[in-house]
């Protein structure tokens, strides 16, 4: 990457690259290929939210759904679409998965335009092309997930907040009782001081929380019970890239049982390491940012959302979309090299997190390619901590 070159321009050159080439050696090859592993139906995650929301309606909790696993809050916010016939409410929510993603793009992208690139044109028509060439929104659009209205909550909340602190709030918490992992943005809010976004959060989770209250205790009993599931395929959590690499050392210099034993416990210690330092950082250095700042700090916090906990699906990986607003903004006004590189590590990482991986097994038979979108979430969190590192080292300097 360059001046001329922001991330955005490299990742979907990069990412159209590799897609072409896949499909090269597929007309070399004439294997058949696919970009996802479809399993039963194209919705077939949805259809658990819809009777989930069928049971509510019914007066019963939403967990006699045995697939329903997320917070109950949806259960209740998808009523108006169980009104349908599955079919239909299938594919309403199904477009609406495409428009949701673009527009939190797109939010974050207005929001970040104070960067004043010239080329902001071509940087939005960049971030396009990396959703329609990425394999975690393929995987999401077949699966019918939840996540791409996860993500717009995100981006409105954080967008509204600096005007409307108490509707940016409404929007988080909403996001936070949808998907756990949103909860994250608790900590940019707590160590920037800002007070009021935080009170209505706080103040809102509390509210959702109290409205859901008699289906908690079957919530907590099905996350007891789901909290040690773990798959090698279509996870790209940090304890299965933490495995990979245990394995790939160990072919070099023997099989080590100690790592396999306490993989979780070393991937839980990079964890901490990573996000340790960007709390650090933020807690020097946030107290005195404008808005677009502040919005470019917290979703430097979503990689970690999707990082734990034992099997994280690739197709959760499409929040990271929201970065490439970010890297462009954090790139024009970065100009040591030190932290060009960082940026460039992140850059590179968010590429790999959207490459196609299904397809590339299917034309390999090798099963690194189901580990790229994980190696390349490590890369990223490697290179937001190492850019915050920089950025502190460099104040402490000055004062």
């Amino acid at each position: 990457m360059t001046k001329r070159i922001p991330p955005t321009i490299f990742i979907a050159s990069l990412n159209v690259i590799v897609f072409a080439v896949i499909n090269g050696f597929q007309l070399i090859t004439q294997i058949p290929i696919h970009y996802v592993n479809k399993w039963i139906m194209p919705g077939v995650d949805y259809q658990d939210f819809y009777q989930a929301s069928l049971q509510t309606l019914s007066g019963r909790s939403p967990y006699l759904v045995e697939r329903f696993v997320t917070p109950p809050l949806f259960a209740l916010a998808n009523i108006p679409l169980a009104l349908f016939s599955f079919e239909v409410a299938r594919a309403l929510f199904m477009f609406l998965i495409p428009c949701m993603v673009l527009f939190s793009y797109l939010l974050i992208a207005r929001g970040l335009k104070a960067s004043a690139l010239e080329e902001n044109d071509w940087l939005v028509l960049g971030g396009i092309l990396v959703i329609l060439f990425s394999y975690p929104f393929y995987f999401l659009f077949e699966r019918g997930n939840i996540d791409g209205v996860v993500l717009l909550l995100m981006c409105l909340g954080l967008c509204s907040m600096p005007k409307r602190p108490w509707l940016g709030g409404l929007l988080l918490a909403a996001a936070i009782h949808f998907k756990l992992y949103p909860i994250l943005f608790v900590i940019p809010l707590l160590l920037a001081r800002r007070w009021k976004p935080l009170f209505w959060t706080c103040a809102w989770v509390l509210i959702f929380a109290l409205v859901t209250a008699p289906y908690w205790d079957d919530f907590a009993i099905l996350l007891s019970r789901r909290s040690n599931s773990f798959q090698l395929f279509e996870n790209g959590s940090l304890v299965n890239t933490s495995l990979f690499l245990g394995r790939l050392v160990g072919s070099f210099f023997g099989k080590n049982e100690l790592f396999w034993t306490y993989a979780p416990l070393y991937s839980a210690t990079l964890y901490a390491l990573f996000l340790g330092i960007l709390m650090l950082t933020d807690y020097k250095l946030s107290h005195a940012l404008t808005p677009g700042q502040h919005i470019a700090n917290a979703l430097l916090y979503v990689p970690f959302m999707v990082a734990l906990p034992k099997s994280v699906y690739h197709y959760e990986f499409v929040v990271l979309i929201v970065l490439l607003p970010v890297l462009d903004y954090l790139w024009s006004g970065t100009v040591l090299p030190s932290e060009r590189f960082a940026l460039g590590m992140i850059t590179v990482g968010v590429a790999l997190s959207q490459w196609q991986a299904v397809a590339l097994y299917t034309l390999t038979e090798n099963t690194l390619a189901y580990y790229i979108p994980g190696l390349g979430l490590l890369l990223v969190m490697a290179g937001i901590s190492a850019y915050k590192f920089m950025q502190l080292r460099q104040n402490t300097q000055k004062w």
